[in-house]
C-alpha cells in the first residue's frame, strides 16, 4: 500500500501479487510497508490480512470492517 500515491496518481496505491498456478487471484492479502533503497522502492510484510481482520473483529464484534 502506497498511501501517497505515485508521480501522475496522488491517490493511495494497493499493491497485488498474482500467483499463475492457483485458481484465484491472490496467494496472500498483506500489509506492508514501503521502503526505499537508493531510490528503489520495496515493500516489507506488516501483517496479513485475515490476522488484522480477525484481530479487529475481537473489538468491532458486528463486522464493520
Amino acid at each position: 500500500m502506497n498511501w501517497d500515491g505515485a508521480e501522475y496518481y496522488g491517490f493511495p496505491h494497493i499493491y497485488c501479487y498474482f500467483d499463475t498456478k492457483r485458481k484465484e487471484p491472490y496467494e496472500t492479502l498483506e500489509f506492508c510497508e514501503e521502503k526505499n533503497f537508493d531510490g528503489v522502492p520495496y515493500y516489507t510484510k506488516v501483517a496479513d490480512y485475515y490476522s488484522v481482520r480477525e484481530f479487529s473483529m475481537e473489538f468491532n464484534p458486528y463486522g464493520y470492517f
